[in-house]
């Protein structure tokens, strides 16, 4: 059986104890047992019912867990029956047999009314009161009891009480102690140990039961727990067998899902192509046969395995053959992966073997076709066509090759056709261009013809000599590329053809982009040329003005640090407009009729023009730069504000608090000081450098604040150590009075913490002295807690001379009243007890 087997198993039998497993406060079917403990089973339970339902007395049974919740005291006995004579007066009819179980402290019970119908049948039939055969019952229940049978011990105590009160009447005896030895009659009661019925000797005053045995033998468990497992078994093999037949459907999907292919491919097919000897064929029939073989090989393994599978299953060992089963089934998949190897070296092959005549013939017909419409375009043109010619006899000849291979070599045979057939095609498609590229032939004359026009009407129009730029190369090259294309037509050369017309379009487009490039320039260059003379007139002197105006403000106010990045701007300007001016006297020259640099002319514009605008914008940067700096230096002088109020309330936190400031602290608040000192030195200087100066304020003001932050932190920490320190002296004063009940030292280190603490505090150590000023909180707390345990073991003590006093005194009240008002006993389980209104005892076991 494997593991998961053992687990299933396992938890079936526990899933049995759970369900047997009693619930809490439970009650008997028939209401005559109790079980406030939860102790017994639903089957104890009725097993209980059904023997105390059948006896001449009703029993009420109350089981609990414990009688003394606060914990077993001295008299345990005496306080056992004095609870169970409360139950009984308070649940118990008067014509009923408590039996009280306290299963934790292992105390019985057994008790009736004094004056009810039980005790007075006891009374006459054995001429005794009910108490006096306690000890027989808890000698009948003791046995099963300390064997772990409760409700049995139970059942063996009623049997004494029915035996007694189901016997007829007998004479009993004085119970005292009789000076002769002659025996008398007494009532019977059951053995302490269940036995068979059995003559028993009779001692002088008592009569032994002789009756059929009390005690019902517990259910036993294990034939339960043995069909359970009997269950669980049979489910892991049903599973287990099912898990197999899963795999064994599964491996034999798998071998046939290939084997009939591979059986076919080997046998029927590969024979058939072993006769070519070609090339190409022979490879791909030694590729297959290769491939098949070592799937069959790899077929015959696994059906091994299956086999061996299928006698495992036979000798029921599932488990074993599923394993076996799943390695067969890998190996079928192993085997299938090589089939369709084999399947895809021998497609080639099929194909070449069923569509052979199909594609010969097809390109054949394709061929002829080509050169019935090559023969009609030849008739058109009149042209010879001799490459499209020469190609057509190459296919025709390639397709006769393959033709003549096909008996050694059919896999060579199709390919070589089917490439005839791809390039027949091809060739078909360029015999179809050829009416296509005369018309493009003839329009891209026409095309180099507009060129020619255009720049032949641009000379004329606007008098153009395209100094720069001359369109004649491109026209000449595409006249070339025209003519290559015309002489590659009568031979049918469409691929040259293509290119050539190609190179001609390319060439035609490029003297008409020279074209559009002279005019759209000649078109620019006035509009740019006034737009640069207009800010010569106006923008550009104001401009330098301002610019000057603007540096000799900062030169006077601020420090040329502030501004070094924009000094140049008013030269930019001045030096601008000079080269401004004689840009445009350039481009007058260039744009004269004896020149006619226009594309020099509109680009040289368009440099002055960017530059231009460059300019505008530092000139921005400069006009801006009074304000910002204006605004660094009431930055700046506002963190010096702040500056100042952090030292001086730092200063001021201090002071008040009586501070003596670690070395730390003390460096922050001078650091800080040094940056304000040197901050109003820089805010002094005339031109003001306010970059720096806003720089050195912020750091300072930072500093600063951090330092007031550490300083109130320290005068915090100072506070809070003087408060602790007060607290641990009016703590430890008051504690020092009971240094006398003091055994852990406590005393001691209250003193030296607090002169410790006093030390700390006045070197400025506020930490220490805070945790000083604690420790001898801690300690004077000490001291109090050691007064508190003298003063609680005292009382404790006290209390249990009380306690003990008390429980002597009820001890001796309770003796005398069973002496005096009652029958019964109590005990260690025999032991008279009760009140004066019952009757009966009990004990532990």
């Amino acid at each position: 059986m494997t593991r998961k087997a053992l687990l299933l198993v396992t938890w079936l039998c526990a899933l049995l104890v759970l369900v047997g497993r009693p619930a809490a406060a439970a009650t008997s079917p028939a209401g005559i047992v109790n079980d406030e403990s939860g102790t017994f089973s639903a089957q104890q339970l009725a097993q209980l019912d059904e023997a105390l339902s059948g006896l001449t007395v009703p029993f009420r049974v109350i089981v609990v867990n414990t009688a003394f919740p606060g914990g077993r005291p001295a008299d345990a006995d005496v306080q056992f029956q004095n609870y169970a004579d409360r139950l009984l007066q308070e649940r118990v009819p008067p014509d009923a047999v408590l039996v009280t179980v306290s299963m934790q402290d292992r105390l019985v019970d057994f008790r009736v009314w004094a004056d009810g119908p039980v005790n007075q049948a006891f009374l006459d039939k054995a001429g005794r009161q009910f108490g006096d055969f306690s000890g027989a019952m808890l000698d009948a229940y003791r046995g099963p009891a300390r064997a772990g049978d409760v409700p049995g011990g139970i059942i063996a105590a009623a049997r004494v009480v029915e035996g007694v009160v189901a016997a007829p009447p007998v004479t009993v005896p004085d119970p005292a102690p009789s000076p002769s030895p002659s025996p008398s009659p007494a009532p019977s009661y059951p053995s302490p140990a269940p036995s068979y019925p059995s003559p028993a000797p009779s001692l002088p005053g008592e009569t032994v039961w002789t009756g059929p045995n009390p005690q019902t033998p517990p259910a036993n468990p294990w034939p339960w727990v043995g069909g359970v497992a009997l269950l669980g078994t049979a489910v892991y093999w049903t599973v287990a067998f099912r898990r197999y037949r899963i795999a064994l459907r599964e491996a034999l999907e798998v071998r046939d899902r290939f084997l009939g292919g591979l059986l076919e491919l080997m046998e029927r097919d590969l024979p058939l192509a072993r006769k070519y000897q070609g090339e190409e064929t022979l490879a791909k029939v030694t590729a297959a046969s290769a491939a098949v073989d070592t799937a069959l090989h790899t077929e015959q393994e696994a059906e091994a395995l299956r086999l061996q599978a299928e006698r495992f299953a036979k000798f029921q060992r599932f488990a074993r053959a599923r394993s076996t089963m799943k390695q067969a089934t890998e190996a079928y998949q192993r085997a299938e992966a090589l089939f369709r190897d084999a399947e895809k070296a021998w497609e080639p092959v099929v194909d070449a073997m069923l569509n052979w005549e199909k594609d010969q013939a097809d390109v054949g017909a394709k061929l002829a076709a080509t050169g019935t419409a090559l023969s009609a375009e030849k008739v058109r043109t009149g042209w010879p066509l001799t490459d499209l010619g020469a190609r057509l006899g190459r296919e025709e000849a390639q397709l006769t090759l393959a033709r003549s291979s096909r008996d050694e070599d059919p896999v060579r045979a199709v390919r070589l056709a089917r490439e005839a057939g791809a390039a027949a095609d091809v060739l078909s498609a360029d015999l179809g261009a050829v009416p296509g590229l005369t018309e493009a032939l003839a329009a891209q004359r026409k095309r180099r013809a507009a060129a020619e026009a255009s720049v032949e009407l641009a000379r004329r129009e606007l008098g153009l000599r395209f100094v720069e730029l001359p369109p004649e190369p491109p026209l000449a090259r595409t006249l070339q590329a025209e003519e290559d294309a015309a002489t590659a037509l009568p031979p049918g050369e469409v691929g040259r053809v293509r290119e050539s017309l190609a190179l001609a379009r390319a060439a035609s487009d490029e003297a008409e982009a020279i074209v559009a490039r002279y005019r759209e320039a000649l078109k620019q260059y006035p509009e740019k040329s006034a737009a640069l003379s207009r800010e010569l007139a106006a923008a550009l002197p104001s401009e330098e003005r301002l610019a000057a105006n603007t540096l000799g403000d900062l030169r006077a106010r601020f420090a040329a640090e502030d501004w070094d990045d924009v000094r140049t701007v008013a030269d930019d300007l001045a030096r601008f407009q000079a080269e401004a001016r004689g840009a445009l006297a350039e481009v007058a020259r260039m744009t004269g009729p004896a020149v006619q640099l226009y594309l020099q002319a509109v680009t040289l514009l368009d440099d002055m023009l960017a530059r231009r605008e460059a300019l505008g914008e530092q000139l921005k940067v400069l006009t801006a730069r009074p304000g910002a700096l204006e605004a660094l230096a009431a930055e700046a002088r506002q963190s010096l504000a702040a500056l100042d109020r952090s030292l001086t309330e730092a200063d001021e936190v201090a002071l008040n608090g009586r501070v003596i400031l670690p070395s730390d602290v003390a460096a922050q608040l001078d650091d800080a000081r040094r940056t304000y000192r040197l901050a109003q030195q820089q805010g002094q200087e005339v031109p003001l450098p306010a970059n720096r100066w806003a720089r050195a304020a912020a750091d300072g003001a930072a500093v600063a604040a951090a330092a007031l932050q550490a300083v109130r932190e320290v005068a915090r920490l100072a506070a809070a150590a003087r408060a602790e320190l007060a607290r641990a002296q009016s703590e430890g004063n008051s504690a020092l009075g009971y240094e006398r009940y003091d055994r852990r030292g406590n005393a001691m280190t209250l003193r030296g913490a607090l002169v410790s603490a006093e030390s700390a505090l006045a070197a400025g150590h506020y930490q220490a002295a805070l945790a000083d000023a604690q420790q001898a909180i801690n300690a004077a707390r000490g001291l109090e807690m050691a007064y508190r345990e003298y003063v609680a073991a005292q009382m404790e003590a006290e209390r249990r001379g009380r306690e003990a006093a008390e429980a002597a005194r009820r001890a001796q009240e309770s003796h005398n009243s069973s002496h005096s008002s009652s029958s019964g006993g109590g005990g260690s389980w025999g032991s008279g007890g009760g009140s004066n209104k019952s009757s009966g005892g009990g004990g532990s076991w």
